[in-house]
């Protein structure tokens, strides 16, 4: 019959602290603070990939980070990157041969 009292006092005192955690004033405090520092986190994860984006491609950073290898496999997945490239070398070839017309130099 001890055992069986013992087994019930215990059982009924861990059921109380399960159910008084539930509901404790501490506890919803630490899952508001919890739920801001997320959205916090999650926000400035956001903030960095729009940076990255916006930062559009950066060769140099992928020469750093690897080798040739890396460039290739970038080109076969993104092949409007070599006519994004070639576009920009061909307008800014324009500009700085317009810039240096012949009569500029005489």
């Amino acid at each position: 019959m001890e055992v069986f009292l013992d087994l019930t006092i215990i059982l009924v005192g861990g059921l109380g602290f399960t159910i008084g955690s539930l509901f404790s004033p501490r506890i919803k405090s630490l899952k508001a603070d919890l739920k801001y520092t997320e959205g916090k986190l999650h926000r400035l994860r956001q903030d960095q990939k729009e940076a990255k984006e916006e930062q559009g491609f950066d060769l140099t950073s992928l020469l750093n980070g690897g080798g040739l290898s890396d460039i290739i496999k970038l080109v076969k997945d993104n092949p409007d990157i070599i006519k994004n490239v070639l576009g920009n070398l061909g307008q800014n070839n324009n500009q700085q041969n317009n810039q240096n017309s012949l009569s500029d130099l005489r």
